[in-house]
């Protein structure tokens, strides 16, 4: 498994609780994934908004539509946007939503997603930070203590951040929340 740099998951948490900020909500509120792209400027089109020439985006119409879940494209005026599979799940757009607005947010360079052979061009340690901002985006460390805190289900809190009851229970356990949850419950009742 690859692991991130020292520093790295502060900093991804240090970065949610600043958009947050800025989007006026609390250090443990959900986030929309979509509010945060507006307010950053990125623009957002979904698989079922391509029509007319499609040329570039050919390898992606031609798989199914499960397959594809979210690439950064470069727009004309050198910013980037964001297409992403509008055919899937809600809360499976936000986390693909999330992880390429963390690509963006990062820096990471676009690559085209097809080497021309069928194959893609896949960086794991780029892919790796992504995965970790883009959850962390979602479900920050003060949320992941709110509902370790709240005892409420994974599918519940899912509901409530707009994300899978795994990518719940991922965060619970990388922020160590259930046990830090614990440990408080015990210093309130004096053990």
């Amino acid at each position: 498994m690859t692991r991130l740099k020292h520093g790295l998951r502060t900093f991804f948490e240090d970065l949610a609780t600043q958009f947050r900020g800025d989007l006026g909500l609390q250090k443990h509120a959900p986030m929309c994934p979509r509010a945060l792209a507006e307010w950053l400027e990125i623009p957002i089109l979904g698989t079922s908004q391509l029509e007319g020439d499609t040329d570039p985006f050919k390898w992606l119409l031609e798989a199914s539509e499960k397959q594809f879940f979210g690439c950064v494209i470069p727009l004309g005026d050198s910013r980037k946007g964001i297409l992403h599979n509008d055919y899937v799940a809600e809360s499976r757009q936000a986390s693909d939503i999330a992880h390429e607005i963390a690509h963006i947010v990062l820096g990471h360079p676009l690559t085209p997603p097809d080497c021309g052979d069928g194959t893609r061009d896949y960086d794991p340690i780029l892919e790796h930070e992504a995965r970790e901002l883009g959850m962390t985006l979602l479900v920050p460390k003060h949320a992941a203590l709110k509902i370790a805190m709240s005892s409420v289900s994974n599918s519940d809190a899912g509901r409530h951040y707009g994300v899978s009851p795994s990518l719940v229970e991922y965060r619970l356990r990388i922020t160590n929340a259930k046990n830090w949850a614990y440990n408080k419950r015990n210093r309130a009742r004096g053990f």
